[in-house]
């Protein structure tokens, strides 16, 4: 499965109900005067950056910061939450469009993850799978599988998924990350975020991170409104609803230090390590009838398969 870690954002809409508190509200009546932020703690310890004339406070700053959170939006799909083998060719990176209602499958040592939830057997998950009924509509999947999963297992899984008719999705395989990713702005800072969610379910990363970026917001209500914001836009826009009200906010906020904000948002669409590698879902169809591979795991099935394969695919326990 791609990474979930607390993408879609769902530290930014956590972050809502920690600035919607009294101390946090934003209205004009609880504005704080210009001499009482002058002097609160906050402000005290927010700082100007140094910009150079060609990112001064402006639109050109803006622009730079809105491109710079947005390409971390780009490539937010294709981050890989499991350890999924190579793809054996070569093949191009880009966001996966998936089909609406598309099911997010991890298929791992302690059992089947389906999406977010807590993992089920094998055979539990086989036993809820749709039955080949004409009048019932097809399970629409996504299957990412560790590399070291035995090749059995994989057989095993993949079994029910042509003896129920669910033979159309895709599987994940990893391919190189290009030279163009997205880096945080303070590295040993996300570091150090990623050694405290170290072994976190994703609701705890979640709240983590939100209650992170409410202490480190400077005063400026529009920092918090670009927040607030996402609140009200469907899931696939929250990102990139964030990165433009952030930017915007960053300028009208008089360009604080946002070098700690940046670094947690980095950790929200991006996650808490640098990728090395990116995620692709090969398009693929189970095919009973098909010559079937085998191999001890998974990884070694698919260091032998090529792009054709996957259009009729077949796995046998070794």
């Amino acid at each position: 499965m791609f990474h979930d870690a607390v993408h879609p954002l769902r530290a930014a809409t956590t972050l809502v109900l920690f600035l919607g508190s009294s101390a946090c509200d934003n209205t004009s009546a609880s504005e704080p005067t210009a001499a009482a932020k002058a002097d609160s703690p906050a402000a005290k310890g927010a700082k100007t950056k140094p910009l150079s004339n060609a990112a001064a406070c402006g639109p050109e700053r803006r622009v730079a910061l809105e491109r710079e959170m947005l390409r971390g939006c780009v490539i937010a799909p294709s981050i890989l939450r499991d350890d999924v083998p190579p793809a054996p060719w070569t093949v191009e990176t880009r966001a996966p469009k998936r089909p609406p209602h598309t099911r997010q499958i991890s298929l791992r040592a302690d059992g089947v993850h389906v999406e977010a939830n807590p993992p089920i057997t094998i055979e539990e998950w086989g036993q809820g799978l749709p039955p080949p009924e004409p009048s019932l509509p097809r399970l629409v999947w996504e299957l990412s599988i560790e590399s070291d999963l035995p090749g059995a297992t994989v057989a095993e899984a993949l079994g029910h998924l042509t003896r129920t008719g669910n033979t159309k999705g895709s599987i994940v395989l990893a391919t190189p990350a290009s030279d163009d990713l997205p880096t945080p702005v303070d590295p040993a800072r996300l570091a150090a975020l990623d050694e405290e969610l170290d072994g976190s379910d994703p609701a705890t990363r979640a709240t983590t991170i939100a209650a992170h970026i409410a202490d480190a917001m400077p005063p400026c209500a529009a920092l918090r409104e670009a927040f607030s914001a996402v609140a009200t836009v469907p899931p696939e826009q929250r990102c990139s609803t964030l990165a433009t009200g952030l930017a915007e906010a960053t300028v009208a906020c008089d360009c604080p230090d946002m070098d700690e904000v940046q670094t947690l948002v980095y950790g929200i669409a991006v996650g808490t390590q640098v990728p090395t590698s990116l995620g692709v879902a090969i398009p693929t169809v189970l095919g009973a009838d098909a010559t079937a591979h085998t191999g001890a795991t998974w990884g070694e099935i698919v260091a032998g398969l090529e792009k054709a394969d996957f259009g009729a695919l077949a796995i046998a326990a070794r």
